[in-house]
C-alpha cells in the first residue's frame, strides 16, 4: 500500500494524539529531519523508547500478583486475564496454580475446602468454573423464589382487603336497616287514637 518508508511513517503519525503526538511533532518542525522519520523500523524504536514499557515482564508479574476475581466477577473473565498475564513469562505450573488459587473470589474459595486440593492450573480452572457456575445458578433460583413469595404476598393482602370492605358494606347495611325500623315506630307513636271519640257505629 505504500510506496517508500516515509509514507508509513507519516500514516502511523497520522493517528497520534495527546503526548505522543507532541513529541513526535516537535522533531519533524526541527529544521533537521530526523532519520526515523524515512525509515519505518527506526521509527518503531524511537516509538517504543519514548512509549513502550521498560519492563514488560517485571510489569506482568506484577499485574498477575495483584489480578484478584470479585464476588460479581465470574470465573471464565478471571482465567481469560490470568492467562493473558501468566503467558507473558515463565514460571512453573505449580507456582501459576497458587497464584490464581490466591486471587479468587472468598465464595469460591470457601466452598473449595469440600473438594480436593489441586496442583495443576488446568485442574483448578475447572472446578472453580464448575463450582462458579453453580454459584451464579443458585443466585438465579433464589431470584425467582424471592419474585414467587413477593407475588403471593400481595394476593393475600389483595384479598384481605376485599374482605374487610364486604364486612363493613354489611355493617352499613345493616345499619341503614335499623334505622327504618325505628323511623317506623316513631310514626306508629306519634299517631293519635281516635278510639275513645267514635260512636258505637264508628261514626
Amino acid at each position: 500500500m505504500f510506496e517508500d518508508d516515509t509514507e508509513k511513517v507519516n500514516y502511523v503519525l497520522s493517528y497520534l494524539k495527546g503526548t505522543a503526538l507532541d513529541c513526535f511533532e516537535s522533531a519533524i518542525l526541527d529544521p533537521i529531519e530526523p532519520q526515523w522519520l524515512s525509515d519505518f523500523d527506526l521509527f518503531v524504536e524511537e516509538l517504543e523508547a519514548n512509549f513502550g514499557t521498560y519492563n514488560p515482564v517485571g510489569e506482568a508479574e506484577a499485574e498477575l500478583e495483584g489480578h484478584r476475581m470479585h464476588d460479581s466477577h465470574q470465573a471464565t473473565k478471571y482465567f481469560i486475564k490470568f492467562q493473558q498475564l501468566a503467558g507473558m513469562h515463565s514460571v512453573g505450573d505449580a507456582a501459576l496454580c497458587r497464584q490464581a488459587y490466591n486471587g479468587l473470589a472468598k465464595c469460591i474459595k470457601d466452598d473449595m475446602v469440600h473438594h480436593e486440593k489441586l496442583n495443576t492450573l488446568v485442574g483448578l480452572r475447572k472446578l472453580v468454573q464448575a463450582i462458579d457456575a453453580r454459584y451464579w445458578e443458585r443466585k438465579g433460583e433464589l431470584s425467582c423464589e424471592t419474585r414467587a413469595s413477593g407475588s403471593s404476598g400481595n394476593k393475600s393482602e389483595h384479598k384481605s382487603g376485599k374482605g374487610s370492605s364486604n364486612s363493613k358494606q354489611k355493617n352499613n347495611n345493616s345499619g341503614s336497616t335499623q334505622g327504618k325500623g325505628s323511623t317506623s315506630e316513631q310514626k306508629k307513636s306519634t299517631t293519635p287514637n281516635l278510639s275513645s271519640k267514635l260512636g258505637k257505629d264508628g261514626s
